[in-house]
């Protein structure tokens, strides 16, 4: 599956369990909206389950900016520990009550993304009216109406996402997910019908429950189940986490979730005041990469990890742009862009990123000059750099910041210049009229999933024309 799929960060830990003030753990869990019966059965379930929910805080939806969230109904400090939950009460394919079968059939299921044997475990119990953890499932969102992007429209999708880059990462996931149930899970639940209904468990579900992966999953990775160091991370397992699960998402988070060796904890990460929602964070993650695998956005403003991705081939096709149709010129740039393919500088899936910092991408201060470059220049640039290929100083990846930018060559920043127009030029609103519906009445009148795009849009276009102003020509600035 495509790489977005699950892509969480490792959560580490901030303080051990006996510092997380865990002394006086309230007996039972708060919860102040008593007329939803789903939310009861929930609170029920995690009393009966000794999830040690901290007496300062509250399941609820007042107070929570979505369906349901945690609130602090006293002030707490820095590293409280929130709620525990044991690890035999984590959701996968292993604490499942098919995970013996799916044990047997690891082979027989194994892909690309890792994912589906815990998409098989997760549709097992999602129809099983006696699961273990039917409350915590009865508890999540209704899947008849999901806000990620593989659920919209494929209008919607062209029409409000058209230029962030969402709509190819949405195709690219459905291929892949089409793929792996006809591949691998319709055969293994075919074998297993005493486990599988073919009639209920169909690719509809199997979508749902990728999305409830996307929006709900932890990751932990397998060097922090085994307790090796970091700089032995491998790849990582996807888990549901009740309770944690409930804690909304922003940038600048308040708590964090803690792997330890028999149980989870969520700790403060600062001092919360009486009355303000718990937040965990999902990671370092973008407004597009909120919504393509969450189903939202956070104002433009408040993500503090903006970014928008350029692929180099838009530095090609802007030169051949500044061309002007000149034969030896683009006989030219086709050689020097051929010779940046042999010596692995340039790929066809290479891309640049552009956020507060600045432009990062793999050689893109060499992919600036070389383009720029006249004939006679470019093969003195090759000798130079055929004479130097083996040091190992070389600085793979290029940081340009924002003062860098100002100081390169007139015909490197033309060529960036051109290039981020071009991009500029991809969206199916202009600036101008993202700008005029966040300013306006309209707001108001548009749907969760139009303010969503909104926000991306206006976001991804905002990082464009302040790198774009950058590069203008001194004498313009």
């Amino acid at each position: 599956m495509a790489m977005a799929w699950g892509k969480r960060h490792n959560f580490r830990s901030l303080c051990r369990l006996s510092q997380c003030g865990m002394d006086n753990p309230a007996k039972k869990l708060k919860v102040d909206d008593t007329d939803d019966q789903k939310l009861k059965k929930f609170v029920r379930w995690c009393e009966d389950n000794d999830f040690n929910l901290n007496k300062k805080v509250a399941i609820r939806k007042q107070g929570s900016c979505a369906e349901y969230g945690m609130v602090a109904i006293d002030d707490l400090q820095e590293g409280e520990c929130l709620f525990e939950i044991k690890r035999s009460l984590l959701l996968h394919s292993e604490t499942c009550q098919v995970a013996q079968v799916l044990r047997k059939g690891k082979e027989q299921l194994a892909s690309a993304s890792g994912w589906v044997p815990l998409l098989l475990a997760l549709m097992y119990e999602y129809t099983n009216q006696k699961s273990l953890w039917r409350p915590y499932l009865d508890l999540c969102p209704d899947f008849a109406v999901l806000d990620q992007p593989m659920f919209w429209t494929r209008e919607e999708v062209e029409k409000e996402l058209g230029g962030t880059g969402i709509p190819d990462a949405v195709e690219e996931d459905l291929k892949n997910m089409k793929k792996e149930y006809t591949k691998i899970a319709l055969p293994f639940m075919k074998k297993h019908p005493d486990f599988w209904n073919l009639d209920v468990h169909t690719f509809e579900l199997y979508k749902k429950m990728v999305a409830f992966i996307m929006a709900y999953s932890f990751t932990e990775s397998k060097a922090q189940q085994e307790g090796e160091g970091e700089e032995e991370t491998k790849a990582a397992s996807p888990v549901m986490v009740p309770v944690a699960d409930i804690l909304n998402h922003v940038s600048a988070n308040n708590a964090h979730l803690n792997f330890g060796e028999k149980s989870l904890t969520m700790v403060s990460t600062r001092s919360i005041k009486k009355g303000e929602e718990i937040f965990n964070t999902y990671g370092h993650l973008s407004n597009g990469q909120l919504l393509h695998m969450y189903g939202f956005a956070e104002p433009y403003q408040q993500n503090l990890y903006g970014m928008v991705t350029i692929n180099f081939n838009c530095l090609l096709e802007s030169a051949r742009i500044l061309s002007n149709d000149d034969n030896n010129s683009l006989k030219l740039l086709e050689q020097k862009w051929n010779w940046m393919q042999e010596i692995d500088v340039v790929d066809e899936d290479d891309k640049m990123g552009i956020d507060k910092s600045g432009i990062t991408g793999y050689q893109l201060s060499m992919i600036l000059k070389v383009l720029s470059l006249d004939k006679k220049d470019f093969k003195k640039f090759k000798k130079s750099w055929q004479d130097d290929s083996d040091d190992d100083d070389e600085d793979e990846m290029t940081l340009l910041t924002q003062d860098d930018m100002t100081h390169m060559s007139p015909s490197s920043r033309k060529l960036l210049r051109t290039c981020l127009q071009q991009r500029l030029d991809t969206y199916t609103y202009s600036h101008a009229e993202d700008s005029q519906m966040l300013e306006s009445d309209k707001l108001s009148l548009l749907s969760s999933r139009q303010k969503y795009a909104l926000q991306v849009r206006h976001g991804q276009k905002q990082l464009l024309m302040t790198a774009k102003e950058l590069c203008e020509d001194t004498s313009q600035r």
